[in-house]
């Protein structure tokens, strides 16, 4: 499969041979209200997939399963940031279409389809240089809501426009309503209105039920081309709104988004030179990090926040989006950075000390979120005083208000989990991020914690509070002999005190608090650490092979080798920035390899232009959510630090 990457006339060609990895590709186009459209090149291979909307109560509604282009198989996928399009070998050999939304690509014996997500709502889809029928399926329900009962579409037509009513019902009462509306110019169709069977490969692969009836809606009959569009909400009239505005503003509303997506991809300069893949891989998780972000569309301007993931982490997480600023400081978005970790300080619990894990809903709280909102604090401060604007920025009635917050969940975290017997922090399942598993004293919240007090104290310092300073100063400094101690054994970093489990954690741990260890002793750490934690792919597992609870292969849905062998591509990222700040020149191969990993996920595999969330261990394959925020933000991170953008 010939993946093309159109960044705004510059284009780049990779392929995937892989049969397996070319059944999953997909391509995802969002919006900033938190729709989204996320097809499978081939066909869908998730039943997670498809075009759905977000609503105003912070749930989201999945309206078309799948576009089918009846008797063609695609030879190539194009993807622009704005748009998705699909190549088939042409029925219509003869034809050329000269009217086409975007023209500057050849389409001469070529057919294809193409799709466009608006940021006023709805989709519009274009397929040209085809003679025959296409196929729309249906499967209108809250995107997490498997139920097959109660399902209940109503077909009609009404102002030029195919309505269809979806109603779900639980017993005799409604539970919620839907509405969808297709429409083109000289529409021919066929009516189909049956329940069909589906299976998805990829669910399927994940131990996950991947058998489901969606409903056909109709067969379109095309003759060489065709423009067609899609309403989705929950009235008619807000369905006839979106139609309206993507019939006769399509090009204004698909230039806005070409504009938006033309901000994001520049190259920065770098001090080392840069490989073409890389280069391409860097500018589309530029791209690729705000299409994460939806905004509060009752609020206008107000961020919200950023999804976790596509297709099904499509929810604010405090650790990921917090992990996934600094990519934003890098880029100099500030202002974003400073609205959100100052949202994330004001909602600190002031009785816990902790953070909501899922910011839209929930009440399970953790206090990492709470050590990585200071971490990325520290980072600005530090990117704001080598510009020289720490001041100009940030005043000191801001930086006591950080101060203030988080001291007290310094006090209130200190008092509630702080086991004075071992003199560290005790932790409930889910506090750290490897939150399938259930560990007391993690390796990864100690130094977390660790880094959290040093920030403290360094905040002190800048607010010239000398006591308060001295006070988190000797914290820090018996903690830290504590970890030392405790952690370290034959030479090993170990993720818990009482049990001998070497994890990816050691490799957070520097990158939290590299002072832990003197330099000379980070490297036989990391030394050993490789020896256990390298995959036969050159990346970084969960989990040492040598353990016994350790998993080779990606379990899917039941989480067993989440944490316990699967390699996570944030961790990779991480990993490969340790290692360059440790010793760029002694780890050169392990950087390479790793830089070269995330570049392959990005460019040929999964989600393409996005990176995935894991892969299994024993060879490198797109798994997991396959667009991953942190993946890709932390891309950004790695490359940066690698090659040492220049700064303005």
């Amino acid at each position: 499969m010939k993946i093309n990457y159109d960044l705004l006339g510059e284009v780049y060609t990779y392929e995937q041979i892989d049969s397996l990895e070319s059944s999953k590709l997909n391509f995802l186009l969002t919006n900033s209200k938190g729709d989204f459209a996320n097809f499978g090149v081939l066909n869908n291979s998730c039943k997670f997939q498809g075009f759905s909307i977000y609503s105003k109560e912070n749930e989201l509604y999945k309206f078309i399963d799948e576009i089918l282009v009846v008797g063609m198989k695609p030879k190539s996928i194009t993807y622009g940031g704005y748009f998705a399009r699909r190549d088939f070998i042409s029925n219509l050999t003869q034809e050329t279409l000269k009217d086409s939304i975007v023209d500057n690509i050849d389409y001469t014996d070529s057919s294809f389809d193409r799709f466009y997500l608006s940021g006023a709502g709805g989709m519009t889809y274009e397929i040209g240089n085809f003679s025959g029928e296409i196929i729309i399926d249906l499967d209108m329900r809250k995107l997490s809501d498997f139920e097959v009962w109660g399902r209940n579409y109503n077909v009609y037509k009404k102002e030029g426009v195919v309505f269809v009513e979806y109603t779900k019902k639980i017993g005799d009462v409604d539970a919620y309503k839907l509405y969808f509306g297709v429409k083109a110019i000289n529409f021919s169709y066929e009516l189909i209105s049956e329940f069909v069977k589906k299976e998805y490969s990829y669910t399927k692969s994940r131990n996950s039920d991947f058998e489901r009836y969606v409903y056909r809606l109709m067969k379109i009959n095309i003759s060489e081309n065709k423009l067609i569009y899609f309403g989705a909400g929950f009235s008619e009239q807000e369905v006839l709104e979106q139609i309206y505005l993507l019939e006769f503003h399509k090009f204004e509303l698909i230039n806005y988004d070409k504009n938006l997506f033309s901000d994001n991809i520049n190259l920065p300069e770098f001090k080392k030179a840069i490989s073409q893949s890389i280069s391409v891989a860097y500018r589309l998780s530029n791209s690729s990090i705000y299409k994460f972000l939806n905004k509060n569309i009752d609020k206008k301007e107000m961020i919200e926040g950023f999804y976790a993931g596509y297709p099904w982490f499509t929810q604010v997480w405090a650790r990921d989006e917090l992990v996934s600023i600094r990519a934003f400081i890098n880029l100099g978005d500030l202002l974003l950075v400073k609205t959100k970790l100052f949202s994330y300080l004001n909602n600190i619990s002031e009785k816990t000390g902790s953070l909501k894990r899922i910011e839209q809903r929930g009440s399970l709280e953790s206090f990492d979120s709470v050590f990585i909102l200071a971490k990325r604090f520290e980072d600005l401060i530090f990117y704001l005083e080598e510009k020289r604007s720490l001041n100009i920025f940030l005043t000191k009635t801001e930086l006591e208000l950080i101060f203030k917050k988080l001291k007290l969940a310094f006090m209130n975290i200190t008092r509630d989990f702080w086991d004075s017997e071992q003199e560290l922090l005790k932790v409930k399942r889910g506090d750290s991020w490897m939150d399938t598993i259930e560990v007391f004293y993690p390796l990864d919240i100690q130094v977390q914690f660790l880094n959290f007090v040093s920030f403290l104290a360094i905040l002190s310092q800048i607010l010239l509070k000398k006591e308060e300073s001295m006070h988190f100063l000797d914290f820090e400094g018996l903690l830290k002999e504590k970890i030392k101690l405790t952690y370290l054994r034959n030479g090993i970093l170990y993720n818990e005190p009482f049990k001998d489990n070497l994890t990816c954690n050691v490799f957070l741990a520097y990158y939290y608090y590299p002072d832990l260890f003197l330099k000379e002793d980070w490297e036989s750490i990391f030394d050993t650490s490789l020896k256990y934690l390298k995959t036969p792919w050159n990346a970084i597992s969960s989990l040492s092979k040598n353990d016994k609870d350790f998993q080779p292969e990606y379990t899917g849905e039941n989480d067993k080798s989440y944490h316990m062998g699967d390699s996570w591509f944030w961790i990779n990222n991480i990993t490969a920035i340790v290692l360059d700040d440790l010793n760029e020149h002694k780890y050169r191969r392990e950087i390479k390899d790793l830089v070269h990993n995330s570049t392959k996920d990005i460019l040929t595999m999964g989600t393409i232009g996005f990176s995935s969330e894991v892969s299994s261990a024993s060879s490198q394959k797109a798994q997991g959510t396959m667009a991953q925020l942190w993946s890709s933000a932390t891309y950004i991170e790695m490359i940066d630090k690698i090659f040492e953008k220049k700064r303005k």
